[in-house]
């Protein structure tokens, strides 16, 4: 078993001078939305929100800025594709690469200037949707799954893929996928500093634990980009 942890593309976003020249300075994809996330005047949500957008600089978040970020991240991204392909070149050189599953996960996401914020502690989407990828010996056809999952459930595809049960774990193993089942949570949770999400296929709830009070509401089938938190409005 190897686990190899790349710390980019993580902030400070600390790209070197040779991979930002070797990237070069094409066009880039820009954040769908630029609107400052929706802060109410008081309680958990306010202090929450305000915390991280000071953070995050937000008030001087300009495209510019949000630009400059993203290529860096972009030229860690590249570095680091660069070493996996190294990894594999070395497994393939072993006769290993038939015999090996590799897995590709991230343990959260990143704003990347997405409502003008960076990082990540929030629960919009950029900051909790990560990539998994799943690769088994020999390889497969590539494709696709939508499904809900979390990040437990790697963990728990490991323990199938060793052949070791899971007695009693909210973690499910997420092998039923490769051969078409679906693998899909009706819910996914999410917590960090008090927080919590819960989030189905078409609506995202954050609540403040201590209270369980409601604090974000999203309908992510209506607003994608989640610029209308419905808490509070009387819309659901």
């Amino acid at each position: 078993f190897l686990q190899v942890g790349f710390a980019g593309p993580h902030d400070p976003w600390d790209a070197p001078l040779e991979a930002l020249e070797a990237f070069g300075d094409p066009e880039l994809p820009m954040p769908g939305s630029l609107a400052p996330p929706q802060i109410p005047d008081s309680g958990p949500l306010a202090v929450f929100l305000r915390l991280l957008t000071e953070y995050s600089d937000t008030g001087t978040m300009t495209p510019e800025a949000i630009r400059r970020v993203r290529r860096a991240y972009y030229a860690n991204m590249m570095m680091i594709d660069e070493a996996i392909g190294r990894i594999l070149q070395a497994l393939d050189a072993r006769g290993a690469l038939d015999d090996t599953w590799i897995a590709y996960v991230s343990d959260h996401g990143e704003m990347m200037g997405e409502h003008r914020m960076l990082k990540k502690m929030v629960f919009y989407e950029p900051s909790v949707r990560v990539p998994v990828i799943l690769r088994p010996p020999g390889g497969t056809a590539g494709r696709v799954v939508d499904d809900l999952v979390e990040l437990d459930d790697v963990s728990a595809t490991f323990r199938a893929i060793a052949g070791a049960g899971l007695p009693s774990s909210h973690a499910r193993s997420l092998l039923p996928a490769l051969s078409g089942e679906s693998v899909a949570r009706e819910v996914a949770v999410s917590e960090a500093y008090g927080v919590a999400m819960f989030r189905t296929a078409r609506h995202k709830l954050v609540v403040y634990e201590d209270t369980l009070e409601p604090m974000q509401l999203f309908d992510l089938a209506a607003d994608p980009l989640e610029d209308d938190n419905l808490v509070g409005t009387g819309r659901d």
